[in-house]
């Protein structure tokens, strides 16, 4: 690129004090930053930033959500979970990343709904996944939703089990998680954690395009190639175009459970 690229870290507000900062920069190609789907929902639920506030420049990766419990537990698959908090209403607990309406808090009602619960088992929100997990692995909590990356070595180990994964199929560096939908329940496989870069607005596109040029390029290396697999991710570089359409059609669909939580009109 023959930049220096300095990286600043807004962490706080599911991307709001990122968003702060980032949409008061010049839109000419000198400042980007990260996106996931944790930032719609924010978008979303406070009103302080609307879709269109950015341009979103390139798709980078997507990673599918999976629940895991203590490899020790009797509970072995979606079904089980169901059953044991039907049984028992407020009796369990899933550890996740996020406050209502966040990207994992989305991907765990999609599941909750497809299994017939309705609030028996307590979302528990955490500074991170790695922490939720970490609270599963301590005792603390009974389920925690995580990714493919942040638990493969526990359940490798045994530690953990995998009960069920948002996927069309199971990953090969995790061929025990089972998707939700080959246990025989109807879920939005489509909906992943992606992680991508946005711009300011107005930013021109032949500029995004460059970048994305510069990211694809790397994606594409074979050195970026491993990383990606030991790490449990899914390539899935999109241009601008591409991926300006799917962060709205995301967008539609966390504001259809926003308004079932009660979260927004």
């Amino acid at each position: 690129m023959g930049a220096t690229i300095t990286v600043e870290n807004r962490k706080g507000g599911s991307g709001a004090n990122q968003m702060a900062v980032l949409t008061r920069k010049p839109a000419d190609g000198s400042v980007f930053g990260s996106v996931t789907a944790s930032h719609i929902g924010m978008f979303l639920k406070t009103g302080n930033y609307a879709m269109d506030d950015v341009e979103w420049a390139c798709r980078m990766v997507v990673d599918p959500y999976l629940l895991v419990v203590p490899g020790d537990s009797d509970i072995d698959d979606l079904a089980e979970l169901a059953e044991a908090a039907t049984a028992d209403p407020g009796g369990l607990s899933i550890a996740g990343f996020g406050s209502e309406g966040a990207g994992g808090h989305i991907a765990w009602k999609i599941v909750e709904e497809a299994a017939g619960m309705d609030g028996e088992v307590s979302w528990v929100p955490y500074d991170s996944i790695k922490d939720g997990i970490v609270a599963v692995l301590g005792g603390h909590n009974d389920v925690a939703i995580g990714y493919v990356g942040l638990t493969r070595q526990h359940v490798a180990s045994g530690a953990l089990k995998v009960i069920g994964i948002l996927s069309d199929e199971a990953p090969e560096l995790m061929p025990s998680a089972i998707p939700f939908s080959d246990q025989g329940y109807e879920v939005d496989n489509d909906w992943q954690q992606f992680r991508g870069i946005i711009m300011p607005k107005g930013t021109p596109v032949e500029i995004q395009t460059q970048l994305c040029g510069y990211v694809k390029e790397v994606m594409d290396s074979e050195s970026f190639r491993t990383f990606l697999d030991d790490s449990g991710l899914n390539y899935g570089f999109q241009g601008p175009e591409r991926f300006t359409t799917f962060a709205n059609n995301q967008a539609k669909a966390i504001d259809k459970w926003l308004t079932k939580l009660g979260i927004a009109d």
